[in-house]
C-alpha cells in the first residue's frame, strides 16, 4: 500500500511539473471582448501573428467572466482587473526575465486600462489600484481595440475617432502616463462603445482593419527593448 501511494505521488509530481510551460522571452496575455467564449477572443489573431514573428513567445487567455450586460459589466471588469494582475505577477514570479505584452478587445481593453491606471471609481466601478511599478516595468506593449474607457486626445490613441470619448471615459490618465509609449488604442468614428456612436459593426472590425499595424507596433516595441 505504501509503495502504491509513493508511485502515485511520484507520477503526480512528474505530471504537474511537465504541465508547467517553460519560460519565454515574450509572454502575451489576451483579454477577450464581452459576451464571448473563454479564450483569447478576437485578439487571438493578433496574438498568433506575434508568436509567428517572435521566437520564444507564447500566450495565455485571461480567465474572467466577460459579461456584457450593464448590470454585470462592472463586476466582470473587477474580476478581470484582479485576474490580470494575478496573471502578470504569477508569470513574472516564475519567469523574472520575461517581458509581457497585453492585448485587449472591448471590455478586455477596459481591463488593460484599469491595470495600468487603476479603476474608474468616479463612474461606479469598484476600487482597483494600478499595477505596481516593478510589475509594470515588465509590460513592454499594450494594445487596446474598441475600449469603452477610451478618452479622446491622448498621445497613444489611433484610429479615425479623434474627438469622442467612450461610454466609461477614463479622464484621469496622468497616473499611468509613464506607460504611454508602450500603449496604442484603436477607436474609429461611429463605434458604439469607444466613440459613443451608433454603429455596432464598427466595433467588430478592428482586427480586420488594424491587425497588421498593431503587429508592427508590438514588434517595434520588442525590438526596441532588445536594442536597449
Amino acid at each position: 500500500m505504501y509503495l502504491l501511494m509513493l508511485i502515485l505521488l511520484t507520477v503526480l509530481a512528474i505530471t504537474t511539473t511537465s504541465d508547467i510551460a517553460p519560460c519565454v522571452k515574450i509572454h502575451i496575455i489576451s483579454a477577450r471582448q464581452s459576451n464571448s467564449w473563454p479564450g483569447e477572443g478576437r485578439m487571438g489573431e493578433l496574438s498568433a501573428a506575434i508568436i509567428q514573428k517572435v521566437p520564444n513567445a507564447d500566450s495565455e487567455a485571461l480567465d474572467y467572466p466577460a459579461y456584457g450586460d450593464l448590470w454585470r459589466y462592472r463586476g466582470s471588469v473587477l474580476a478581470g482587473d484582479t485576474a490580470m494582475v494575478h496573471a502578470i505577477s504569477a508569470y513574472i514570479f516564475r519567469c523574472p526575465d520575461s517581458k509581457i505584452v497585453l492585448l485587449g478587445y472591448s471590455q478586455g481593453a477596459h481591463i488593460i486600462g484599469d491595470t495600468l491606471c487603476g479603476s474608474i471609481v468616479e463612474l461606479g466601478f469598484a476600487q482597483s489600484a494600478p499595477i505596481n511599478d516593478t510589475l509594470g516595468s515588465k509590460i513592454i506593449a499594450a494594445v487596446s481595440m474598441g475600449d469603452p474607457s477610451f478618452f479622446a486626445g491622448l498621445s497613444y490613441n489611433n484610429g479615425t475617432n479623434k474627438v469622442n470619448s467612450g461610454w466609461f471615459a477614463r479622464r484621469n490618465n496622468t497616473v499611468c502616463a509613464k506607460y504611454d509609449a508602450a500603449r496604442v488604442s484603436y477607436c474609429d468614428v461611429g463605434d458604439k462603445f469607444c466613440a459613443s456612436g451608433y454603429r455596432f459593426w464598427v466595433h467588430r472590425k478592428y482586427m480586420w482593419r488594424y491587425k497588421d499595424v498593431a503587429l508592427q507596433f508590438v514588434l517595434a516595441r520588442i525590438n526596441g527593448s532588445k536594442a536597449g
